[in-house]
């Protein structure tokens, strides 16, 4: 790993164990030729850095 790549994880949800990948509320949905995307994280670890933009 040299470093080029970043990433941040997404997962964790208010009142929801974050670890359970099965639970997420979260959603994606393609209408048209957009992403609507609704739910709420908690916490997203390495998001702080600019050039994380992956959902």
């Amino acid at each position: 790993m040299n470093g080029e790549i970043r990433s941040a994880y997404a997962m964790t949800e208010p009142n929801l164990a974050s670890s359970d990948a099965k639970n997420i509320s979260t959603s994606a949905v393609l209408e048209g030729d957009e992403w609507v995307i609704n739910g709420e994280k908690f916490y997203i670890s390495g998001a702080g850095d600019p050039r994380c933009k992956i959902l």
